[in-house]
This record gives C-alpha cells, sequence and structure tokens, in this order.
C-alpha cells in the first residue's frame, strides 16, 4: 500500500515536529508559542487528511493487487485529491490563524509555509521512492531509457 507509506511517513514526521515546536513554546514568548503549537496542530491534521484518501483508495479498491500492478490511477487520484485538501485546509488554518492569533501576519505565513514544506515534501518522496521501488520489482529486466546513446546527439556513443 504505497500511499499508507506517504500516511505513516507524514505522521512520523509530524510527530517529531510536533516534539520539536513543544520544545521551541517552552522557549519563546506566549504568543509565539500559541502560534507554534497552533500551527503545528492544525498542518498536521490537514497532512494526515491529505493522506486520508489515497491510502482508503488503495485499501478499498476492488480489482485484486495483482491485475493492477501497473496501475497508479489510485495513488494518482489519492495525491490529487489530497493536494486539494491540504491546500484548502491550508488557506483556511492561514485565515483561522490570523483572525485569532495576535502574532504578525508574516510570522504566521512563515510558519504554515515551513510545515506545509515538510510534511509535502515528506510525502512527494515517500510516494516516490515506492513507486520506484514498485517500479523495480514488476519489470527488473526492462530498460526504461538507451543509456549508450544520446538522444540530443546521435553519433555520441
Amino acid at each position: 500500500m504505497i500511499s499508507l507509506r506517504g500516511l505513516v511517513a507524514v505522521g512520523m514526521t509530524w510527530l517529531c515536529g510536533a516534539g520539536m515546536t513543544a520544545l521551541a513554546a517552552l522557549q519563546v514568548a506566549s504568543e509565539t508559542g500559541e502560534l507554534l503549537v497552533a500551527v503545528c496542530v492544525g498542518s498536521g491534521l490537514i497532512a494526515l487528511a491529505a493522506g486520508l484518501p489515497g491510502a482508503l483508495l488503495e485499501a478499498f479498491r476492488k480489482r485484486p493487487v495483482e491485475a493492477a500492478v501497473n496501475n497508479v490511477a489510485p495513488v494518482t487520484t489519492g495525491f490529487f485529491v489530497g493536494v486539494l485538501i491540504r491546500l484548502v485546509g491550508t488557506v483556511a488554518l492561514a485565515a483561522l490563524c490570523r483572525y485569532q492569533l495576535p502574532a504578525a501576519g508574516e510570522q504566521i505565513a512563515a510558519a504554515i509555509l515551513i510545515w506545509y514544506v515538510s510534511l509535502t515534501a515528506t510525502e512527494v518522496i515517500t510516494l516516490a521512492h515506492a513507486l520506484s521501488k514498485r517500479d523495480s520489482l514488476v519489470s527488473p529486466g526492462h530498460k526504461f531509457a538507451d543509456s549508450t546513446r544520446s538522444k540530443v546527439n546521435p553519433s555520441v556513443q
């Protein structure tokens, strides 16, 4: 289950980041600490909610796994639904923090951006790694490109 791996990786990244955020919130002023905790909780929930569609699509698909090994549609569909959830959730989190917290807009945007980039990058890297690993297991002898010839200049060997 490729999307489940992404969801687990995001959850682990979020938990590690939440621990660091909790330690940082204890060391800074109460306003900044509230911002850090609110953005941490909100970003983590958004990231986990964004990973659920892909994991659920893979878990409940009707076709047997052997017949659909080369089919990346569930992963792709789940990822793009997750992107929409992440986009809407991030905008809602920014609006909520802007109106509810006394921090400056730049601080709110920076905190949200840091969490967004780290959690999204974790999911993308995990999905890319899992898909490439699956491709190498499915067709180990298949060459996707001829590495001996240049496509730009065929005379180059």
